[in-house]
Order: structure tokens, then C-alpha cells, then sequence
């Protein structure tokens, strides 16, 4: 009975070992990744507008919206 209480102890602790692991490796690569690669992109496209800042308007162009 000892023997498989520390045999469960152990695989407990090895379970409990690699979800902090993997955990840590999640939060590394979440802050590694998403800031390094993906901010780039983020802030190019947060960047530059989604449309002209000078609209086309119905009148042919005399009256411009900004």
C-alpha cells in the first residue's frame, strides 16, 4: 500500500511539475510571440486608416469629409 501511495504522490508531483511547465512555457511564448511578431502587424494596421480621410463625396468632390 505504501508503495503505490508514493507511486501516486510521485505522479502526482510530476503531473503538477509539467501544467507549471507548461504553463510558464504558454506565458513565455504568449509574451514573446504576441508582442515581438504580432504587434508589428497590430500596429501597422491600427496605424493606417481603414478608409481615406478624404471621402468621396456625392457632388464630385468639392465638399470633402475629414
Amino acid at each position: 500500500m505504501t508503495n503505490q501511495l508514493a507511486f501516486l504522490l510521485g505522479l502526482f508531483y510530476i503531473l503538477v511539475y509539467f501544467l507549471i511547465l507548461f504553463g510558464c512555457c504558454l506565458f513565455f511564448f504568449r509574451i514573446v510571440l504576441f508582442d515581438y511578431f504580432f504587434s508589428s502587424y497590430i500596429k501597422l494596421y491600427v496605424s493606417r486608416p481603414p478608409f481615406p480621410k478624404t471621402l468621396p463625396s456625392a457632388d464630385g468632390g468639392f465638399f470633402r469629409k475629414i
